[in-house]
């Protein structure tokens, strides 16, 4: 679950969703998976297209006895995420996958937001009402995703669809947040614009 989104920017809703049919194999030999957006609205259905090396471990997974087949209810499932007491794994499965990883390792860090109560001046601070959440998240294996494309070269557009947005502007404005530095490297490396 992971690695699929990871390595090809899905939401945790669209990758638990994941039927078996929807995997194939395109007219150029490369494996595709067909994504059912998990937002509406102008988002779209998409096929994405995990590295090869990635494919072959989700057919293993899909095929090796000791791995999806041993699943309770892999057998009637049809899902390629089964469960053992559902026919899929729930939409918060990758976040606890992911958080309980990220603490095993000592890298998940709790941060707090405060609400809209910081403007009020009024209040002691253990007055205010704060929110805990985790620095990594499922969203932030495709907000990774996001930024690593473009930093390979990806063009904004095609990584739009990649990502199932309504419009290359939501890609652009959520995902492409580059560190100073980084712009620096960029504009010296390409050139100035002539």
């Amino acid at each position: 679950i992971i690695e699929l989104m990871a390595y090809c920017g899905t939401r945790a809703g669209e990758t638990v969703n994941i039927r078996l049919d929807d995997i194939y194999v395109t007219e150029a030999g490369n494996t595709a998976i067909k994504i059912i957006s998990s937002k509406k609205d102008g988002y779209e259905d998409r096929p994405i297209y995990p590295p090869p090396a990635l494919a072959r471990r989700i057919q293993r997974y899909i095929n090796d006895p000791d791995k999806r087949p041993s699943i309770l209810k892999a057998p009637e499932s049809d899902y390629l995420f089964p469960s053992r007491s559902s026919h899929h794994v729930s939409e918060s499965r990758p976040n606890k996958v992911l958080k309980d990883a990220c603490e095993a390792t000592g890298i998940q860090v709790t941060d707090y937001e405060t609400t809209y109560d910081d403007w009020d001046d009024d209040k002691d601070d253990e007055d205010k009402d704060k929110r805990s959440y985790d620095q990594f998240t499922s969203h932030s294996l495709r907000h990774t995703f996001a930024v690593n494309s473009i930093k390979n070269g990806m063009d904004i557009k095609t990584l739009s669809k990649i990502l199932g947005h309504a419009s290359v502007d939501i890609t652009a404005n959520k995902y492409l947040r580059f560190k100073t530095e980084e712009i620096e490297n960029r504009a010296t490396t390409y050139g100035f614009g002539w």
